[in-house]
């Protein structure tokens, strides 16, 4: 399937909507996908960005990125798909390259994302394109045992030696899940810090 792609516009704000509808059929209850003028300013504004694509004019897919420009961070915070469309994982699978060269053009350096631990498709695609699964999303536990959420993270080039500061020690029960970050985003090693004994009081 041929799809035209291009960052969001404010008119677009009434087909977006019309697609979170679509992909959401009675159950929708994002504030700001159902409001028209908020969505205008948020789509206008410059902590967000939303990648469409398109198909004779019709938004068939979409993401919401959440953009940290002062840290070098995004976050996809809403993806939508047309329910009608056959296929749906390649449609998104389509809009992934797109977003990582056009995020990465921007400077961005680490792009994350939560995906559902439930349903496995979400959390391929995303490894595909080299996203790291980091465990399940601090706030990911809630009443719906079918949202719970897994983090995901993308890396670009280099992004973890820039950001490298000063070397510290490690508390030993921090290492082993730091070893396990260290060996999926090719971290440097740090030492572990011996703790001191604790004193008894007098």
């Amino acid at each position: 399937m041929k799809l035209d792609f291009r960052r969001a516009l404010p008119r677009d704000a009434f087909g977006l909507m019309r697609l979170y509808q679509l992909a959401n059929p009675g159950t929708g209850t994002d504030e700001l996908m159902l409001h028209q003028n908020p969505l205008v300013q948020e789509i206008a504004g410059e902590q967000t960005i939303w990648l469409v694509g398109e198909r004779e004019d019709e938004i068939v897919v979409y993401l919401g990125i959440q953009i940290d420009r002062s840290n070098r961070l995004a976050k996809i915070t809403r993806v939508a798909v047309h329910p009608e469309l056959s296929h749906q994982n390649e449609l998104f699978e389509l809009a992934m390259p797109r977003l990582l060269k056009y995020l990465g053009e921007k400077g961005v350096e680490v792009i994350y994302t939560t995906t559902r631990t439930i349903t496995l498709a979400q959390q391929e695609i995303t490894l595909r394109f080299g996203f790291k699964m980091l465990g399940v999303f601090p706030n990911a536990f809630g009443g719906d045992p079918l949202r719970i959420n897994g983090l995901s993270a993308y890396f670009f080039e280099n992004a973890a030696t820039r950001r490298k500061g000063a070397r510290f020690s490690l508390h030993p029960s921090v290492a082993p899940f730091y070893e396990k970050v260290r060996e999926l985003c090719d971290l440097e090693a740090l030492p572990v810090a011996t703790p001191r004994p604790l004193e008894r009081f007098a």
